[in-house]
């Protein structure tokens, strides 16, 4: 082979036919089980959630629209400030020119 010319090697990248079937995988005892407390701790935690917002608990939910309302209004507080604080500074200014 001449220097600068190269072979183009053509790869076959189709899956072979095992691949392409999916098999199912076969759990033994102890997956079956670990998924079953799962399945269980799950459906344990929700109905105690549920229970908690019945007996009156709030909700994560309701904290955080708390939370936005809150950092809404400080920076409204805050833009309020600044332009108060603009506006004496410009009367001030506008003052010492009346003098």
């Amino acid at each position: 082979m001449r220097r600068g010319h190269f072979k183009l090697i053509d790869f076959d990248l189709s899956l072979h036919s095992s691949q392409k079937e999916s098999r199912p995988v076969k759990l033994n005892a102890a997956a079956i089980l670990r998924e079953g407390a799962r399945v269980q701790r799950v459906e344990d935690e929700e109905e105690r959630r549920l229970a908690n917002l019945e007996a009156g608990e709030k909700n994560g939910s309701e904290f955080t629209r708390w939370q936005e309302e809150m950092k809404q209004k400080k920076a409204i507080e805050k833009l309020a400030d600044t332009q108060r604080k603009h506006l004496v500074r410009l009367a001030l200014k506008s003052s010492q020119y009346l003098y």
